[in-house]
């Protein structure tokens, strides 16, 4: 029997995944508070008082920015509260409806990304989202084939490395 096994949104695009029990989708809508955050590279061309989609080229983002692991964020969708931490110890408490919060959150992270020429700039989406694709898709993994992979390829695969929204078991690999 195919379930769903565990459920996350990426409030940061490039920062932790937040588990949840249980989500709400609507039809044609974004994945709730997923990616609604992007940090834009320096010179990126994306207004950050407008910001829309873009390319996730233009974005600082776990792929290219291993050091981005180094810490473990939450954010609190309704108060716009993040927290950091490192290892056990928070770091940062911000609101970031605050601009003077924006701009702490925004140094701390361009300590952790030195080869930056300037920190990123913290962006929200204004009713969408930053997903790689400009269309309000849910990513889903099937956890038989990652364990497939794992199989074949004879190592262990951490499945939140695919940032996927929905994990589904039960099903056949590659299905």
């Amino acid at each position: 029997m195919v379930a769903v096994s565990k459920i996350y949104r990426y409030p940061i695009k490039g920062l932790s995944a937040q588990p949840l029990s249980n989500v709400i989708l609507d039809a044609d809508k974004p994945f709730p508070h997923d990616r609604i955050f992007a940090l834009v590279r320096p010179g990126a061309p994306i207004d950050r008082n407008d910001p829309k989609w873009a390319k996730k080229g233009l974005f600082v983002m776990l792929m290219l920015e291993e050091n981005l692991a180094r810490v473990n964020t939450s954010l609190d969708p309704d108060s716009l509260v993040l927290t950091i931490k490192q290892g056990n110890q928070q770091v940062i408490s911000a609101q970031l409806a605050d601009e003077a919060d924006r701009s702490k959150v925004e140094n701390f992270l361009w300590q952790l990304l030195p080869t930056l020429r300037a920190p990123p700039v913290l962006v929200r989406s204004a009713g969408g989202h930053f997903m790689d694709k400009p269309d309000n898709v849910i990513s889903l993994i099937n956890l038989a084939t990652v364990r497939s992979l794992e199989q074949q390829w004879g190592i262990e695969i951490d499945p939140l490395r695919f940032r996927a929204n929905i994990y589904i078991d039960g099903a056949k690999p590659w299905y």
